[in-house]
């Protein structure tokens, strides 16, 4: 845990109490602060102090209110909190920052991007621990940035940054920041898309072309945008981009710097399979020879990464049928991804549906040999599959879909049982993780 000693004896606010907010109040009482907070939605139970709503906090003595990643600051419209800090030129911040002022001799490895970012930072850390660096993985991937163990000047933090997080952060720069891609996502919470894309630029504020690396994969419009307004950023492409340091051509990753043209084939890590784990490979190269390693050892480190728990998790082979575990797809975006992976694909599909179903996955449906509709959705997809000329059963729940897929793929050779809802999952489940968790449980049984 990160101890806040700067602020021993100094008033502070914690607003949002999720992971993020208890392991903030936890770090500033080890460090001696006096600590208000306020969770619109919690109790306090797991706190050693006593809930005081934000109407009450000590505002002519606070130094600062901490906001968690869940706050709105700007839209739909700013928490009462917010306007009050505002008002009484209050700082707000967030635990990235504080974790960056605490430990400012480390190194930090920044990851946004609508989708890939949990992989890549995933990735990262694995493949940065493999080569021996001293490592704390955390941010808005499993552990809260102020959970994590306190580096020196030899650590790197790897960091991945929604654009929640990267909005509340009010200084501090990164010494390699990476994005991924950016499709639209969150309008409700930045006010459009051009806030949204705002909120990811934000990673590389405060870098500096002779001190600071930017990473960017410039396979969409957006990230483009955002690249050609940095010239000396280091980009990636999945597509084989002209102009990028590093791209792939086929299965092969091609480091293009300077007419170099070393290439190492991907087509062998089986946890990097399809476009968008080419491009999360591209980035951690990228980022790593960035950090002063070599690309033939980042390769290397890559080769032994198992990936990430419900994103296209190879389950198991039973019977010439691969199972795949992609719950993560909870919407057509995400699913594409594992659907464009793939061939001769039993789909397990559905769930609570969001805005525009599945409409746009039709270019895939040629790969798809039967598709087994569940939860909520199962009979608007149904309808939806058909009209695009694809066999369809509505299975109604996970088990049966299991088995109505496994019935019918079962000894065909290269069959794929994959389970790519395009949806959320709670209809039925609690989260993406129990609805993956089943199924691997599912799998395991057949």
């Amino acid at each position: 845990m990160i101890i806040l000693d700067h602020y021993c004896g100094r008033t502070v606010a914690v607003l949002g109490l999720g992971a993020s907010g208890v392991a903030t109040v936890q770090a500033l009482l080890a460090g001696g602060a006096h600590v208000v907070a306020w969770d619109d939605n919690a109790d306090g139970a797991s706190l050693s102090i006593a809930l005081t709503h934000y109407e009450a906090w000590p505002w002519e003595e606070l130094e600062a209110i901490v906001i968690s990643p869940g706050v709105p600051l700007h839209h739909p419209v700013p928490h009462p909190a917010v306007t009050l800090a505002h008002g009484h030129g209050v700082r707000i911040t967030s635990d990235i920052t504080l974790l960056m002022e605490a430990c400012a001799q480390a190194q930090y490895i920044g990851i946004t991007g609508t989708n890939g970012k949990s992989t890549t930072t995933a990735l990262m850390a694995h493949c940065l621990r493999a080569m021996g660096a001293n490592v704390q993985c955390g941010g808005n991937i499993g552990v809260p940035a102020l959970a994590l163990q306190p580096l020196d000047a030899d650590g790197i933090y790897v960091l991945e940054l929604s654009s929640y997080q990267l909005d509340s952060m009010d200084s501090g720069v990164l010494d390699i920041a990476c994005l991924t891609n950016i499709t639209p996502d969150h309008i409700d919470r930045h006010g459009c898309m051009d806030g949204y894309v705002h909120a990811k630029e934000r990673i590389f504020r405060g870098q500096h072309p002779q001190v600071h690396a930017a990473i960017i994969a410039i396979d969409d419009e957006h990230t483009r945008h955002i690249a050609q307004h940095r010239p000396h950023a280091i980009t990636v492409s999945a597509y084989g981009a002209s102009g990028a340091a590093w791209k792939m051509e086929g299965e092969e990753l091609i480091d293009a710097r300077s007419g170099e043209g070393e290439s190492y084939d991907l087509s062998v890590i089986l946890s990097l399979v399809g476009a968008h784990n080419h491009q999360n490979a591209l980035i951690v190269i990228a980022a790593c020879v960035s950090a002063g390693f070599d690309p033939g050892m980042i390769y290397d480190a890559m080769q032994s990464f198992g990936g990430l728990a419900h994103r296209m998790e190879r389950v198991r082979t039973v019977d010439c049928v691969l199972c795949v575990n992609d719950s993560k797809a909870t919407n057509a975006d995400a699913a594409a991804k594992s659907l464009g992976s793939y061939d001769n694909i039993y789909w397990i599909v559905g769930g609570v549906a969001k805005a525009g179903g599945i409409e746009s996955l039709e270019e895939y449906m040629p790969r798809v040999r039967h598709a087994y509709c569940i939860g909520e959705a199962a009979e608007m997809f149904a309808q939806t599959l058909r009209g695009y000329n694809v066999l369809c059963t509505i299975s109604g729940t996970l088990e049966q879909a299991v088995r109505d897929a496994f019935s019918e793929a079962r000894g065909r050779e290269g069959s794929v049982m994959l389970l790519a809802p395009a949806c959320a999952s709670f209809d039925q489940f609690k989260n993406f993780e129990q609805r993956g968790d089943h199924f691997k449980g599912l799998v395991a049984s057949l």
